[in-house]
């Protein structure tokens, strides 16, 4: 199961965390979709090839990522950063994200040639413990579980204060 899972167009995602599920942490597959200032981080636990962010299109649904932004999201500690389909999505614009710190790799991505661009500020920003770095690489380390103050996501459903 994804952290989070949005197949409706125009959709905003702000400041969330998704961490620990066993598929993906964002998965989006809503026209005109705005990522914004999420992290994703120790998804796809035990799983080959999920990734924080993903960009999604089910063509007999007529709904795909196309024509979304994702800005200032940080995702390290899965076996990708970003990860979107062979074919089928079209403008997806990426600003000031963080990919980095990924067991295969920054990006699958098969529209953009790979590695996302990272600005300086956005890497700055995502200061981790070596702890925290090698915990998806090395099974004996234990990974932190802290949300720093925002929603966090474990299996399907996001957690909300108070709950």
């Amino acid at each position: 199961m994804n952290g989070f899972e949005g197949w409706a167009p125009d959709s905003v995602i702000s400041n969330n965390v998704a961490n620990d599920n066993d598929g993906g942490g964002f998965a989006i597959g809503g026209q005109n979709s705005i990522l914004i200032g999420n992290k994703a981080y120790n998804n796809g636990r035990g799983r080959h090839g999920y990734a924080g962010f993903n960009a999604r299109i089910n063509p007999t649904r007529g709904a795909s990522a196309s024509h979304s932004i994702f800005i200032g999201n940080s995702s390290y500690d899965q076996d990708y950063g970003y990860r979107e389909p062979a074919s089928g999505l079209s403008d997806i614009k990426q600003i000031g994200n963080d990919y980095n710190q990924n067991g295969i790799g920054p990006a699958k991505s098969f529209s953009a040639g790979g590695q996302m661009p990272i600005s300086p500020e956005m890497k700055s920003k995502v200061k981790r413990s070596p702890k925290i770095q090698n915990c998806r690489r090395n099974p004996a380390v234990p990974c932190a579980n802290a949300s720093h103050g925002k929603e966090t996501a474990t299996r399907s459903a996001p957690s909300h204060p108070g709950s």
